[in-house]
C-alpha cells in the first residue's frame, strides 16, 4: 500500500514539475519574443506591459480557476490597450483621452464577460465603471472641448460624494 502511495506521489510531483517547466518556457520565449521585437521595430515594450499582464491575470484566471483574478486582469488589460491607442489612434488631446477612456471601459466590461464565459457566474457590478467610462470617453471623442469641463469638474467630484453620503447618512426612511 505504501508503495502505490509513493508512485502516486512521484507522478503528482512529476506532472507539477512538468507543468512548471512548461510554464517556465512560456515565460522565457515570450520575454525573448518581446525583446527581439522591441530591438527590430520602434515598439518599445514598456508601454505594452500593462497589457501583457493583464492578459497573464487573465490568463492566470482562467487556468487557475480564480474568478477573482479577472479584476486586476480586466482593468489592466483595458489601461495596456488605452495607452497604446493614445499612442496610434489619438490626434488630439481630446481624441486621446477618449481613446484611452474607450479602451478602459472595455477592460472593465472583460471582467464580467469572462466571469460569465468562464466560470458560469455572473458578475454585474464592473459594468458601472465600464459605462461611466465609455460615455466619458465617447464624449471626448465627439466633443474635444468638452474636456475642459470634465477636468475641472474632477476637482469638485470628492465634494460631491460627501454630499451624497452625508445625504445617505442623515434622512432615514420614515417608518409606517
Amino acid at each position: 500500500m505504501d508503495e502505490n502511495r509513493d508512485g502516486e506521489r512521484e507522478k503528482i510531483g512529476g506532472a507539477r514539475s512538468a507543468r512548471r517547466r512548461r510554464v517556465f518556457g512560456l515565460v522565457l520565449l515570450a520575454v525573448a519574443a518581446v525583446a527581439l521585437v522591441e530591438r527590430h521595430t520602434v515598439w518599445r515594450a514598456a508601454d505594452a506591459l500593462p497589457l501583457l499582464l493583464g492578459v497573464a491575470f487573465i490568463g492566470w484566471a482562467l487556468a487557475g480557476r480564480v474568478r477573482g483574478l479577472l479584476i486586476p486582469g480586466g482593468i489592466l488589460t483595458g489601461v495596456g490597450a488605452g495607452i497604446l491607442a493614445e499612442q496610434w489612434l489619438g490626434r488630439g488631446a481630446g481624441s486621446r483621452d477618449g481613446w484611452f477612456l474607450l479602451c478602459f471601459a472595455g477592460g472593465w466590461l472583460l471582467i464580467p464577460l469572462l466571469s460569465l464565459v468562464g466560470f458560469r457566474r455572473r458578475m454585474l457590478w464592473p459594468l458601472i465603471p465600464a459605462a461611466v467610462l465609455a460615455v466619458i470617453g465617447l464624449t471626448q471623442l465627439g466633443y474635444p472641448e468638452f474636456g475642459r469641463v470634465w477636468r475641472e469638474a474632477r476637482d469638485y467630484w470628492p465634494y460631491a460624494l460627501i454630499a451624497l453620503g452625508l445625504a445617505l447618512l442623515f434622512n432615514l426612511p420614515r417608518r409606517k
